[in-house]
């Protein structure tokens, strides 16, 4: 008999995931709902990194996932969907904060709250047991190549191992399952002005976290090009409100217009060709060969003996016999 008949699971499973814990938050419960509605099997950014591979950008190094098949199987399409239940229970949704969208917790912690923390039996190598959560690692790097999250995990050369992994979720989880980013925009606001009405200090939370990073130096506080510009775009897209958000780009426009029409109106104008230059051009459109030029010019000294040969009247008058001939 095998073994999957004997535990009741498949032979590469330890745990069978799950999460169980309801929010009181709107706008992860509306999530939930939706994720566990989700077909990911038809999930196009997943489908998308599968079919072409992709590559997971921790901050400082990179690792590239290859091609697979489109067809999830069933372990790894209920990872994905408790995994990303427990990413947006965790998340924060705090207006104006330095992490909106950031998962404040561990890895590990994530792994038990969805029942794939596996912890082994000691051996000589590790006497006190192994954690194992690789299934939400692999979940958590499917996810960041689709860019539904992004990942972020530096380098501590003082302790000697890597911090603990950063964990934001991207905009385009929200399209992914179907939800409209001014439906999420719109719920952060409300509660953002129920939490101002409760006291709420953002510019004192913002200060603790920046603190609490300081002291500890398993947390990571630089943050990375990558990370940098998602914070921006998160900032733009759901931080401002959506009627100064339309008068900024009304400025812009007035900005940009304004200036091409000073542009317009202050373009210098062409200077004036003088008489001699006028004269050249004309040869040369022309195709006048250079005896009629002598002869022009002998006709200049016969009809004008009072003019000057280089000044601006002599030119004038061997442009319009120029003009006479090649009519």
């Amino acid at each position: 008999m095998s073994d999957s008949v004997l535990t009741g699971r498949p032979v590469h499973r330890h745990l069978i995931p799950h999460f169980d814990l309801k929010s009181k938050n709107p706008i992860a419960k509306m999530l939930m709902t939706h994720i566990e509605k989700h077909n990911f099997q038809r999930n196009p950014y997943l489908n998308k990194m599968r079919y072409a591979g992709g590559v997971v950008n921790l901050g400082y190094s990179q690792k590239i996932l290859p091609a697979r098949t489109n067809r999830l199987r069933i372990e790894r399409e209920q990872t994905l969907r408790e995994t990303m239940k427990a990413l947006v229970y965790c998340a924060n949704y705090k207006l104006n904060s330095e992490s909106l969208f950031e998962i404040k917790m561990s890895v590990k912690s994530l792994a038990k709250q969805i029942n794939q923390l596996h912890v082994s039996e000691p051996t000589k190598k590790y006497r006190h047991g192994r954690d194992n959560y690789n299934p939400v690692l692999n979940a958590l790097k499917d996810l960041a190549a689709a860019g539904l999250v992004m990942l972020q995990q530096n380098y501590c050369v003082k302790l000697k191992r890597y911090q603990s992994m950063r964990i934001f979720i991207t905009p385009e989880l929200f399209s992914s399952l179907g939800v409209n980013k001014k439906t999420i925009k719109k719920l952060i606001h409300s509660q953002h002005k129920h939490d101002v009405k409760s006291g709420y200090d953002v510019n004192k939370e913002n200060k603790a976290q920046h603190l609490r990073a300081l002291v500890s130096a398993s947390i990571q506080e630089n943050d990375s090009h990558a990370l940098k510009a998602l914070k921006a775009r998160i900032k733009n897209e759901f931080n401002l409100p959506g009627d100064i958000k339309d008068i900024k780009k009304k400025l812009a426009s007035l900005i940009k217009n304004q200036k091409s029409d000073n542009a317009q109106t202050e373009a210098p104008q062409k200077p004036q060709l003088s008489a001699e230059q006028q004269f050249n051009r004309l040869v040369v459109n022309l195709n006048v060969p250079a005896f009629s030029i002598f002869e022009i010019e002998e006709r200049v000294r016969e009809q004008h003996p009072a003019l000057d040969k280089g000044s601006p009247p002599y030119y004038e008058a061997m442009i319009k016999l120029v003009k006479d001939f090649h009519q």
